[in-house]
């Protein structure tokens, strides 16, 4: 209740699966044959569990299982949580490699057949189950693992994205998520979100991981979704990782919220058409061949050209201009030329520009009117 009088909104992670160490609840799906069973024994397979222990799978290829987790879906909710996080829905399993796995037998077949469907059944699940004990609310959702057909229940996210062996050298993968998100939009998902931070490895420098962490941070508030996230016990706070990160992430997060009325513009056009927020250069300007080429800036929406400096200790970012008028969003200069590079000065690892948001955004001349300084 204290979270809730701050304006905080709880979410919950949601696993596939039933601990045997919570005794009850795994007796009652096995009584009523809810568990996935092992094609070797005919008994519910026991599965090792990543966390720790061994489990039962929840099998939400069998009909009769979605009334019953609906039920246990809708304590949390009644206590105020407001939605849930799918994770583990592959489902994860402690050594990834363990082909034993395939002696999974699901009420719709063996799991090699089932593998791929088995997050989206459960998402399925997850939402109208919801939807039918709420009917007046709306479930927020987010996924690792699903398939085609994910964007009709959940969010997607990109999964574990950093690098584990050095959290800071986690700028490759940074300048991933770039074509991934891309790539989703165009695979029909248009709600996706990425771990801000990257979420891999142990932060043991947070005043070394600053930089990174901006750049993470200053490239995600232009996702549909923006969430700081890391494992273990590595808190993501920005005052974590000092005084500059902390000012920088701040207005990054403060823009974010003044562009909700245009976001939320563009999220229901993606609901009722399925087309991407997170937009490749191409689909804009598709007989732009420099645009089509570009993979390291992409369109939000149709007006704002975002660049993402993703590269370490980058301080001038060369930004490539399809034709037409194009503003400055952090200084309202306007570039003219058509089909050209222009270099964004940054000012160290601050990532300030006399003092504005950094990320070099811009708009498009008559398309977007909304001043923000």
């Amino acid at each position: 209740s204290k979270l809730k009088d701050k304006g905080f909104k709880m979410i919950l992670s949601q696993d596939p699966v039933i601990s045997k160490a919570n005794n009850n609840q795994w007796t009652e799906a096995d009584s009523l044959g809810f568990l996935v069973k092992d094609v070797r024994s005919g008994k519910s397979y026991d599965m090792p569990w990543p966390w720790g222990g061994n489990c039962g799978v929840v099998d939400f290829t069998n009909p009769e299982v979605a009334n019953w987790w609906g039920k246990y879906q809708q304590k949390p909710l009644d206590d105020g949580v407001k939605g849930f996080w799918t994770d583990m829905g592959e489902p994860a399993w402690s050594n990834e490699e363990d082909v034993d796995r395939l002696n999974m037998k699901h009420h719709a077949g063996m799991h090699d057949e089932i593998h791929n469907v088995f997050g989206l059944t459960w998402d399925k699940v997850v939402k109208e189950q919801f939807e039918k004990r709420n009917p007046d609310k709306r479930i927020f959702q987010m996924t690792r693992a699903a398939y085609a057909g994910l964007q009709r229940y959940t969010f997607g996210w990109t999964g574990d994205s950093g690098n584990g062996n050095d959290v800071l050298e986690g700028w490759g993968q940074l300048a991933n998520q770039i074509q991934i998100g891309i790539s989703a939009g165009l695979g029909g998902i248009p709600f996706w979100t990425t771990d801000i931070s990257g979420y891999c490895g142990d932060i043991t420098n947070y005043p070394a991981m600053a930089e990174l962490y901006t750049r993470w941070m200053q490239f995600g508030v232009f996702n549909p979704l923006s969430r700081a996230h890391h494992e273990g016990d590595n808190a993501v706070e920005p005052w974590k990782f000092g005084e500059t990160a902390e000012t920088n992430c701040k207005a990054a997060i403060e823009l974010k919220y003044q562009l909700f009325p245009f976001i939320y513009s563009y999220a229901r056009e993606a609901h009722d058409t399925g087309l991407p927020i997170n937009r490749g250069l191409f689909m804009e300007f598709p007989n732009d061949t420099e645009a089509i080429l570009t993979e390291n800036q992409f369109m939000f929406g149709k007006e704002l050209l975002i660049a993402p400096v993703v590269k370490k200790g980058e301080r001038v970012k060369k930004v490539y201009l399809p034709e037409g008028e194009w503003i400055d969003f952090n200084n309202n200069i306007r570039f003219d030329d058509a089909n050209e590079f222009v270099g964004f000065s940054q000012n160290s690892q601050s990532g300030n520009l006399q003092g504005q948001i950094t990320i070099p955004a811009n708009i498009q001349s008559g398309f977007y009117r909304m001043r923000i300084r």
